[in-house]
């Protein structure tokens, strides 16, 4: 890939050669063009046009903001890709390669980030420092990285830290918007235009990036806390009168039906725009309403494939309409194309499996609770659901060990189902001391008392 990296800086070159070096360490065989602008007319940024000959710094007279910086450095980009960065990064090995990859997955991607430990939405992860050196940033992409080789996320948003793009893109968006100075928001902004365009924004979950965060600010002695609340207010100025900014304005308090409604007005203004189906869809959802829900999602994830929440909502959307093998053809394909976090990856699987549970497919449902138990090993629910299961399949040996693990840990609900399996094994001593200590440990459940009463009594006779 020829490729241009647009790189904003204010002071603290020692940050900036870090990043240098890490994009020259980049595997791949990628021929870059590194284009430092620097906002400071700092003497050691000056000097960093030394360090090979494909960097060039550009020298600015006042200092322009993140989003000012970026757009000289875009007018002077040359290659077919540009690359957007923060100069207080410093790339794994292979994050190039991962993100050209994850761009040229389909025509309508208009930007690809990759997973940092200081990021905003669903791109942080939580490994702390352990990528502040070269080892680390290695570690990482063996361990985090590679078991997610090749999956990509869409998103409604990314953030600027660092985007992939092609200079076509960048050009067509007319870069970022300069209102938002010093920075913050620019890149909600860019975000929202490109949607508004139609284009697919996706993380990379296999592309890692080091983040030392909030460099530019504190050597301004901004709060930046306080500044965001300020950059909030431009953007709130900006989009207030739209109804897919009002939408967005929405969702950032939280106030679903609010965003769904200008949803359904900017539906009508901005056609392209595939998050009107998302908002609408939330909150058809979140009212039961599953079957107008459905054909929005399902509209939806034509344009954004790998959306997981998408995926998860519609998949809901048929368990509620009766419509299982529907819900379990598209999650089982989901869990292997998509990317999810682990606790909702194992929901999905638990859904699947009380439904399978609930129709009497026995060995079904033993198979999802499995799938999740093996994700999260040893987790006490998940240990309690395939043991019950078990005991309903008379599988008795296999639910013992099951069970006893997950009372261990304090599932009392484990306790009742331990006493069934006692009790089918015939042998009512053990029933009764497990109904018992589930009476004892759930004195509000009417089953558990009655499970208790109804041993005592027979153990009596």
């Amino acid at each position: 890939m020829y490729c241009s990296v647009v790189i904003p800086c204010l002071g603290r070159a020692d940050l900036t050669r870090a990043c240098i070096a890490s994009l020259r360490a980049q595997t791949g065989g990628h021929e870059l063009e590194i284009v430092l602008v620097d906002n400071q007319n700092d003497p050691a940024t000056q000097a960093l046009a030394s360090v090979t000959e494909r960097v060039r710094v550009l020298v600015q007279t006042r200092n322009l903001g993140f989003a000012g910086a970026c757009n000289r450095g875009l007018a002077a980009a040359t290659a077919p890709f540009v690359l957007v960065l923060n100069n207080d990064t410093q790339a794994a090995p292979s994050m190039l390669t991962r993100l050209h990859r994850a761009l040229g997955g389909d025509d309508r991607i208009g930007f690809a980030a990759p997973i940092s430990n200081r990021v905003k939405g669903d791109a942080r992860v939580a490994v702390g420092e352990l990528g502040a050196t070269v080892e680390g940033r290695e570690r990482l992409e063996r361990e985090l990285c590679q078991p997610c080789d090749g999956l990509v996320q869409d998103v409604d948003s990314l953030s600027g830290l660092c985007l992939l793009a092609l200079r076509s893109t960048w050009q067509r968006l007319s870069g970022f918007d300069e209102r938002f100075m010093p920075g913050n928001f620019e890149d909600d902004d860019l975000c929202l235009r490109a949607r508004l365009l139609g284009l697919r924004l996706v993380i990379a979950r296999d592309a890692y990036l080091h983040h030392e965060a909030h460099q530019s600010f504190r050597a301004l002695g901004i709060d930046v806390h306080q500044e965001i609340r300020r950059q909030h207010a431009v953007f709130a100025k900006k989009w207030q009168r739209d109804p897919a900014g009002r939408a967005v304005l929405a969702s950032m308090t939280n106030d679903l039906g609010a965003a769904a409604l200008a949803a359904m007005a900017a539906q009508r203004l901005h056609p392209a725009w595939p998050d009107a189906d998302w908002w609408l869809a939330r909150w058809h959802c979140q009212h039961g309403q599953w079957a107008q829900a459905r054909p929005l999602l399902q509209a939806l994830l034509a344009r954004c494939p790998l959306h997981s929440g998408a995926v998860t909502q519609l998949g809901l959307c048929h368990l509620h309409l009766d419509q299982a093998p529907q819900a379990r053809k598209l999650w089982r394909w989901a869990l292997s194309a998509c990317w999810f976090p682990l606790d909702q990856a194992c929901d999905l699987l638990v859904h699947l499996g009380e439904h399978s549970q609930r129709q009497g497919d026995l060995d079904a449902a033993a198979m999802d609770f499995a799938t999740a138990l093996s994700l999260k090993p040893g987790d006490a629910t998940l240990l309690n659901r395939l043991g019950a299961v078990r005991v309903e399949q008379r599988r008795f040996e296999e639910a013992l060990p099951l069970l006893e693990e997950a009372a261990s840990k304090g599932v009392a609900l484990a306790h009742t189902n331990l006493g069934i399996c006692h009790y089918q094994r015939g042998d009512g001593t053990r029933a009764l001391a497990h109904f018992a200590k589930a009476a004892q440990q759930l004195p509000d459940d009417a089953t558990a008392q009655s499970n208790y009463e109804k041993a005592r009594a027979a153990s009596a006779r």
